[in-house]
């Protein structure tokens, strides 16, 4: 249960993470549009390699192992990526003057974002759109992963093809976003 959870937050975390990035793309809305429709291709290439694992009569757990491989693979590539990433020194001839109001910028700044952070905390919308959206995720992905142990244990589904199931939610799901 508690791995769940911590599973979970590191999801939560990667994906805020994500978003800041490709946020600081060019253009920003193109590759936000794209990052979040790769998680609908998951959606649905997932299940597919799940049910070809289970009807070869490999346990179906075994299939986070393929995840877990996936995984090892982006860190290695995201590693490489930004072996030699430096960021940007500020400019090394700045006059103490320019050192002070630099510092005073960054600092009210800082207050700026914390001001905005306290007022959206405040917007009702903010709250709302922001319980909407987890509960419309949370019953996005139950319902889909629910479904599948419906079909087995109530409907004597055969675990080598109701995976299709699945697919063809995240198939309409991406078309109707589309």
């Amino acid at each position: 249960m508690h791995s769940f959870f911590l599973l979970g937050y590191g999801a939560a975390i990667n994906l805020a993470l994500n978003n800041v990035y490709c946020a600081n793309t060019h253009p920003p809305s193109v590759i936000l549009g794209l990052a979040h429709g790769s998680y609908g291709v998951g959606g649905i290439i997932a299940p597919i390699i799940g049910t070809a694992i289970v009807s070869q009569g490999v346990l179906w757990s075994r299939f986070y192992f393929l995840c877990l491989g996936v995984r090892l693979c982006c860190i290695t590539s995201a590693a490489f990526a930004f072996w030699s990433y430096q960021e940007d020194s500020e400019q090394p001839l700045m006059t103490a003057l320019d050192v002070t109001a630099s510092r005073q910028t960054a600092t009210e700044e800082a207050v700026s974002k914390l001001k905005n952070l306290k007022l959206a905390l405040k917007n009702r919308v903010t709250i709302f759109g922001a319980l909407f959206i987890f509960a419309y995720q949370g019953a996005e992905v139950s319902i889909s992963g629910w479904f599948i142990s419906y079909l087995i244990k109530y409907r004597s589904g055969d675990p080598a093809k109701v995976g299709y199931v699945t697919a063809g939610f995240w198939v309409s799901w991406l078309q109707q976003s589309v």
